[in-house]
């Protein structure tokens, strides 16, 4: 499955529900724009095990078209967020590399002009 959004947040900053109340109205908006519902990884829930959460995120991460950060003091604090987003920016890179490339490298030479 792929994703439109993926929501990175502190969750210190959703003990009042205010990160999923914004969620769910961003998504009601997107419906009402666009006529279509917008496909979010949220991870509302606790993460049980290291490897799981890992492998969780970074399937979420990667299959995600763009990254929406919360940023607060406590998502700056939080090395868990700072993981999360790198590895965002890591995934990204490799996309760009990989349009670069194949748009870039694979078109034919051709001769400068000599006068």
């Amino acid at each position: 499955m792929s994703f439109d959004l993926f929501i990175s947040y502190a969750r210190k900053d959703n003990q009042s529900n205010s990160i999923t109340d914004f969620v769910e109205h961003l998504k009601a908006e997107y419906q009402a724009f666009a006529g279509r519902p917008l496909e979010v990884f949220f991870d509302k829930n606790d993460i049980h095990g290291m490897q799981d959460w890992r492998h969780r995120i970074l399937q979420g991460l990667r299959e995600s078209r763009l990254l929406l950060a919360c940023l607060s003091p406590d998502y700056f604090d939080s090395e868990w967020c700072e993981w999360e987003f790198n590895e965002y920016l890591k995934s990204e890179l490799g996309r760009a590399w990989t349009w670069n490339y194949s748009s870039e490298f694979s078109r034919p030479c051709s001769k400068p002009n000599r006068r």
